[in-house]
């Protein structure tokens, strides 16, 4: 419980430093005619490890899991790195109590001359109901009272994974200077619209 409510207030923290943070970015990426992602596994390095991928045609999700310290700045850093270089849109956040665990949720969209597909993202079968709007991207993560935490990362598959050479520093540690390269381009989707749950 102690760490829930230290999790919060880090919550609350960095919403407020994303919030306040200046807008100039130098490094920006144009998202206009090719809608992008920076790589989660390219971005994490040593403070998270990967997990399944799940392919579908409208959505791809990744799992990442690691120490609670580690998963809430990472995931908090990632989705402030999708709002000032990649351009994203937060449109929804959540902050939800089940007991022996607290789950985080961003639900962004991206503003593109190419269409994305969207979809939504409900809970399992074991929790209270929960959905998220339609969008291209979620990250979720969980903070425990013991144990391991979770990221979950899903997107548009239309959007291109790209390897940025950003990566995350904990609170006080240099990160790296960013710059872009394209790496492989999911399968277009077909569905634009659906709604998935993977626990």
């Amino acid at each position: 419980m102690f760490k829930r409510i230290i999790a919060i207030a880090l919550f609350v923290c960095l919403l407020s430093a994303t919030a306040s943070a200046a807008t100039f970015n130098p490094y920006k990426i144009s998202q206009s005619s090719r809608p992008s992602l920076p790589s989660f596994t390219t971005y994490m390095g040593k403070y998270a490890t990967a997990g399944k991928v799940t392919t579908e045609d409208y959505l791809i999700y990744e799992k990442y899991s690691g120490k609670p310290s580690n998963i809430a700045p990472l995931a908090e850093s990632y989705v402030h790195m999708l709002v000032e270089t990649f351009q994203f849109d937060i449109i929804d956040e959540r902050w939800a109590d089940f007991g022996n665990y607290a789950r985080i949720t961003y639900s962004l969209t991206l503003d593109t001359r190419k269409e994305l597909s969207t979809f939504s993202v409900n809970n399992s079968d074991n929790e209270p109901e929960w959905k998220t709007p339609y969008v291209n991207v979620v990250v979720q993560y969980t903070i425990p009272d013991s144990g391991t935490s979770y990221i979950h990362l899903y997107y548009s598959p239309e959007l291109r994974v790209v390897t940025h050479t950003e990566t995350y520093a904990p609170p006080g540690k240099k990160q790296t200077s960013p710059t872009a390269k394209p790496t492989k381009t999911p399968k277009p989707s077909v569905d634009t619209e659906s709604s998935a749950s993977y626990y």
